[in-house]
């Protein structure tokens, strides 16, 4: 791959403009997003930049990139457990109690990870290990006898580790992790769960999505999954996250995939009962993946756990013409029933209308309103809309500053 030095500088003076700073190329490192090691070869002795190459990594806002992630993940992670292991050292020749130890492990330890826990897991043995040595630091209180030797020794820091076997007896935690884990009110501790922090975390950069805040991160992620090969022509968006596709068919980047699978791992379920939802809820409702709409099999296909003939979800793969006929939310039901079909597209409406829970039957088969406003264009080209149950019209610039005006009384009367 060559890329000529001058659209790379042009583009360096674009960001700096675009950004109000100054990049200092030559102490600055790249990479090549998306590009094999083999590809920034030829762009490596570029005099402006220098690119990396191989198995090396760069930093951006404290984060390891380079062409192989999951080696830069590691590399991440080993040199924060190195620094927990030295901070245990630390902690462990101060004379603390159980509460102090916990409150240690949870704010100065554990703290440790969660920035960098936002962009990517810890490989699981790291993982493990670093949960082991916190619980180590804190059940350490529990047994005077044997005291911060123990952990010490863990850390094979003794100074007389010589004479000591080489596994030592582990503090044990009473009572175990999960149960300290919870609030006081709750017969816990408060001692951090670290497995179950990072997924929390994880999971909630992927529920910010369902937040009407616009940010530019968002763009990119709700690409990825309106794109994904089980969504690409279902338009469902953030939707998908709730669907019964499974992660892995989604075929997402390695870092969305890990916030997705920490969200759904949290089994993010309705707040209202399906025979409970409003009629705007279920028109929203979409028709494919949804596991509210089942698509009976047939008695020799499969059989349910209690004998009875057994169903799935709807995939579009099922109802093809439904597909091609741009039918994919209960919302489209309506108006595509009052409409003549061929033959073959009315039975798939039928029988999906059948799969239906009955109060999203009613929801479906409702004659379709009409919008409460109408836009359009006056004959002088001016845009206008207009109410649909009273047939009055209005100019937009019009309400625009009548809503401007009543805000402005609105504050001069506070």
């Amino acid at each position: 791959m060559d890329i000529s030095p001058v659209a790379l500088d042009t583009s360096i003076g674009l960001f700096c403009a675009a950004s109000c700073s100054q990049l200092n190329a030559g102490k600055s490192q790249a990479f090549l997003v998306q590009a094999q090691p083999l590809a920034s070869a030829t762009v490596s002795t570029l005099p402006s930049i220098s690119f990396i190459t191989g198995q090396q990594t760069i930093k951006h806002l404290g984060v390891r990139l380079g062409y192989d992630m999951p080696a830069a993940c590691h590399q991440t992670f080993t040199g924060i457990y190195q620094a927990i292991r030295a901070k245990v050292r630390h902690w462990s020749a101060r004379g603390l109690s159980f509460s102090g130890r916990v409150h240690v492990a949870k704010q100065v330890l554990a703290a440790s990870l969660w920035y960098h826990a936002n962009f990517q897991r810890p490989p699981e043995q790291l993982l493990q290990q670093i949960s082991r040595q916190l619980t180590r630091y804190v059940a350490s209180a529990q047994h005077q006898s044997q005291g911060d030797a123990a952990v010490a020794l863990a850390q094979g820091n003794s100074q007389d580790s010589a004479a000591l076997p080489a596994s030592a007896p582990s503090a044990a935690l009473f009572p175990r992790v999960l149960t300290s884990s919870l609030s006081p009110a709750q017969g816990g501790v408060g001692l951090v769960e670290v497995p179950t922090q990072i997924q929390a975390l994880q999971a909630k950069v992927v529920s910010r999505l369902l937040e009407p805040e616009r940010l530019a991160w968002k763009v990119f992620q709700l690409h990825h999954l309106s794109h994904a090969p089980q969504a690409s022509q279902l338009a469902y968006g953030a939707t998908i996250l709730f669907s019964t596709a499974s992660t892995a068919s989604l075929h997402l980047p390695a870092r969305l995939m890990g916030y997705v699978t920490a969200f759904r791992a949290l089994q993010p379920h309705r707040l209202l009962p399906v025979n409970a939802m409003p009629a705007e809820a279920i028109l929203n409702e979409p028709l494919f993946l949804n596991q509210q709409i089942q698509l009976p099999l047939s008695p020799a296909t499969t059989h349910s756990a209690n004998g009875g003939v057994g169903s799935r979800p709807f995939t579009p793969q099922d109802q093809p013409l439904l597909l091609a006929a741009g039918i994919t939310k209960v919302a489209h039901l309506p108006a595509a029933l009052q409409v003549q079909h061929p033959q073959a597209l009315t039975a798939c409406l039928q029988s999906l209308l059948l799969a239906l829970p009955l109060p999203w039957q009613a929801a479906a088969t409702a004659a379709p309103t009409a919008p409460p406003w109408r836009q359009g264009h006056s004959a002088s080209g001016t845009q206008l809309i207009q109410n649909t149950q009273t047939g009055q019209q209005h100019s937009l610039f019009i309400t625009s500053m009548k809503t401007h005006m009543q805000r402005k009384n609105h504050k001069g009367n506070v």
